[in-house]
C-alpha cells in the first residue's frame, strides 16, 4: 500500500498507468503549492519586504516542485541523472534572481520553499509538508532568540559631513569623536559644488546610541549647519 511517507516514482511507465502517474503528478503540486502560499503567509509577519516577493516566495515551492518531475522522468539514466543535477542548480541560482540586494531573511525564506519544492517534486509528499512545517518553525523560532544580539556591542555608522572648504578638516572634530565614539576613521574625501565645499566621509564607533543626534548638533555647530548625514555601515547591513 502507497502512502504518502513513499516516495512516488511518477513516470515509471512500466508498473503504473498514465491515470495513476497523472493523480500523483497533481498531488505533489497542490500540495507545494499549497504549502508555499502558507508559508508565505506565515513569514510575512516577520520579513519586511514587497508583496512581489512573497508572491514569488508562494510560488517557488510549485515552480520547483515542476522543474524536478519534468526531468525526473529519465532518472536513472546518465541523461537523466544530469538534468536532475542541471535543474536543482538551476533551482539554486534562483538566489540571484533580483537585481537588488536581499536580506538574510529573504534568501533563508528562498531556500526553504526550495528545499520544499525539490521533496514535493521527488514525490515526498508528506516529507515535504513536514520539512516546510520544521523549517518554518525553526525560522521563527532562531528569529526571536537573541544570542547573537549582543547588548555591550559597540555601533558603527557612516557619517558623512560636508564642509566649506577654507576648513582644514584634518583635525577640526578630533574633540568630538574623542567624546562621543570609541574608534573613527576618514574613509573618503571629495569636494562638491565647483570646488568650493568638501564631504567627508567618516566610520565611526559610537559609544553610545542615544547620543547620536548630540553629535550632529555638535558637528552643525561646525560646519555652519551645511548637510550632516549619519548611516548605519553597509559591512553590518544583513544582505546576501
Amino acid at each position: 500500500m502507497v502512502t504518502l511517507f513513499d516516495k512516488y516514482t511518477l513516470f515509471d511507465s512500466v508498473f503504473q498507468n498514465a491515470d495513476n502517474r497523472a493523480i500523483e503528478i497533481f498531488i505533489s503540486v497542490i500540495a507545494a503549492l499549497a504549502c508555499g502560499f502558507l508559508f508565505s503567509w506565515i513569514v510575512s509577519y516577520k520579513i519586511k519586504s514587497t508583496k512581489k516577493f512573497f508572491v514569488v516566495s508562494a510560488l517557488l515551492p510549485c515552480i520547483v516542485s515542476i522543474i524536478i518531475i519534468t526531468v525526473n522522468g529519465h532518472l536513472g539514466t546518465i541523461s537523466g541523472a544530469a538534468g536532475v543535477g542541471l535543474a536543482v542548480a538551476g533551482a539554486f541560482s534562483l538566489v540571484r534572481f533580483r537585481s537588488a540586494q536581499g536580506s538574510a531573511e529573504e534568501i533563508g525564506a528562498i531556500f526553504i520553499t526550495m528545499s520544499g519544492g525539490f521533496a514535493f517534486g521527488m514525490g515526498y509528499v508528506a516529507y515535504g509538508i513536514i520539512f516546510m512545517i520544521l523549517l518554518t518553525g525553526g525560522f521563527f523560532l532562531f528569529s526571536m532568540i537573541n544570542i547573537w544580539e549582543h547588548k555591550k556591542k559597540k555601533v558603527t555608522r557612516l557619517m558623512r559631513v560636508t564642509i566649506p572648504e577654507d576648513l582644514n578638516y584634518t583635525h577640526m572634530f578630533d574633540d568630538l569623536w574623542e567624546r562621543y565614539t570609541s574608534a573613527c576613521e576618514t574613509v573618503k574625501v571629495k569636494t562638491t559644488n565647483m570646488g568650493s565645499m568638501f564631504k567627508i566621509t567618516y566610520r565611526i564607533v559610537l559609544n553610545n546610541k542615544e547620543e547620536e543626534k548630540e553629535l550632529i548638533d555638535a558637528i552643525r555647530c561646525r560646519n555652519g549647519n551645511l548637510e550632516v548625514m549619519i548611516e548605519e555601515d553597509i559591512l553590518e547591513v544583513p544582505v546576501l
